[in-house]
């Protein structure tokens, strides 16, 4: 016999120790232990709750249909829209990552041409935060840097203060 089978008795225990611990108790004699998180009252606070935030959603209009309509891509936070090239990468991001994992899978599987564990090739696909990325010339060599919302967020109150 292995260990599994002989220690099942006091596995059994221990774990039903626990459950009295934690305070979960049993609904009937046959029935598997539950906790009060999934409880009648709970279930209803919660169907409440979520009822609340949909009503909120619908009143001040955070998911607009009209944008999904037009085309572009929004960004919720700030209202940022995704040109053209920044929407093709999100887009397309599904099939590139199909496209990646066959090809990983041909080279380092079935082919054998890469080693299983050579670092992938990054993917260089643009997002929402490459909206701030400029590049900036740094000793002959490009380096992108990143905008900061809150140094500009600084100078118009800088501007403002006089």
């Amino acid at each position: 016999m292995n260990r599994w089978s002989i220690t099942y008795n006091e596995r059994s225990k221990l774990a039903e120790d626990m459950h009295m611990l934690l305070g979960c108790k049993r609904l009937d004699e046959d029935s598997e232990f539950s906790h009060k998180e999934c409880g009648v009252s709970r279930m209803k606070r919660d169907q409440q709750d979520v009822g609340n935030l949909t009503e909120h959603f619908e009143r001040f209009q955070i998911f607009e249909m009209t944008d999904f309509f037009s085309g572009e891509l929004v960004h919720l936070t700030n209202g940022d829209v995704a040109p053209a090239d920044i929407r093709c990468d999100l887009i397309s991001a599904l099939e590139k990552g199909k496209e990646g994992l066959t090809k990983f899978t041909d080279e380092r599987l079935i082919q054998r041409r890469v080693a299983f564990h050579d670092p992938l090739l990054k993917q260089k696909a643009k997002t929402m935060n490459s909206l701030y990325d400029t590049d900036v010339l740094k000793d002959k060599k490009k380096s992108p840097v990143t905008a900061g919302r809150d140094m500009f967020r600084r100078l118009l109150i800088a501007k403002d203060a006089g």
